[in-house]
C-alpha cells in the first residue's frame, strides 16, 4: 500500500510540475493513473490533501540532498555540491506550479517556503561554520549574515526578470554566482583549494 502510495505521490507530482497545478484535476489524476476516484479518495480526502503529500514528497528530496552535504569532503567541496543543487533547483523551477501553490494554497505555499528556508539557513551555516574551523574560510566571516546572504541571492534569481529562460540554461550564470560567493569568504589557503575545483565547473580561472 505504501508503495503504491508513493507512486501515486510522484506521478502526480510530475503531473503539477509540468501542467500547473490548477491545470490538473482530480478526474485527470485519475485518468493518468487509471485509477477509480473512489481508490484516490481512499488516500486523499481532496486535492488540497493531495497537494499536500505532493509537496512533502519534493521538500523530503531537496532536504536529503542538503544534508549529504555534510558527507561530501572539506567545506568548499560541501560549498560546490550546495551550488550544483542549487543550479538544479533553480534550472527545473516551474513557474506555473509555483504561482498555483502560492496563490490557490497560500498556506501551504508559506508553511513549505519556511521550512524550504529554514533547511537551507541551516546547511550553509554549518557549512560556513566549518570552513572557518578548517581554515579555508575568512576567520571574521558574519555566519548568520553568511548564510542568510546565500539563500536570499538564491531565492531571488529565481524570482527575478533580470534574467532570461536561456540564462538560466546555461552554466555562465552560475559559475559568476559561485566566483563571486566562494571568493568572498575563502581564506588564502581556500583560494588554492578553489583554483584546483574550478574546472570541474567549466569555470577555468583566469
Amino acid at each position: 500500500m505504501e508503495e503504491k502510495l508513493a507512486n501515486i505521490i510522484e506521478k502526480v507530482g510530475k503531473m503539477f510540475l509540468d501542467y500547473g497545478i490548477r491545470g490538473v484535476t482530480m478526474d485527470d489524476v485519475c485518468h493518468k493513473l487509471g485509477i477509480s476516484k473512489k481508490t484516490l479518495y481512499q488516500y486523499f480526502e481532496d486535492k488540497s490533501k493531495l497537494v499536500e503529500s505532493v509537496l512533502e514528497s519534493l521538500s523530503s528530496q531537496r532536504f536529503e540532498e542538503i544534508e549529504e552535504m555534510k558527507f561530501n569532503g572539506n567545506a568548499i567541496d560541501q560549498l560546490l555540491m550546495y551550488h550544483s543543487i542549487q543550479k538544479e533547483l533553480i534550472k527545473g523551477h516551474k513557474p506555473a506550479f509555483a504561482y498555483d501553490l502560492e496563490k490557490y494554497y497560500p498556506d501551504l505555499y508559506e508553511k513549505f517556503q519556511k521550512l524550504k528556508l529554514e533547511k537551507m539557513i541551516k546547511a550553509v551555516k554549518r557549512n560556513t561554520s566549518e570552513g572557518i574551523e578548517q581554515g579555508l574560510y575568512r576567520s571574521d566571516l558574519n555566519v548568520d549574515l553568511i548564510a542568510r546572504l546565500t539563500v536570499q541571492r538564491a531565492e531571488s534569481i529565481i524570482d527575478s526578470d533580470f534574467f532570461t529562460h536561456e540564462e538560466f540554461l546555461t552554466t555562465n550564470l552560475f559559475s559568476e554566482i559561485l566566483k563571486y560567493h566562494i571568493f568572498g569568504i575563502v581564506s588564502d589557503k581556500g583560494r588554492e583549494i578553489v583554483k584546483q575545483r574550478l574546472h570541474e565547473f567549466n569555470t577555468p580561472e583566469k
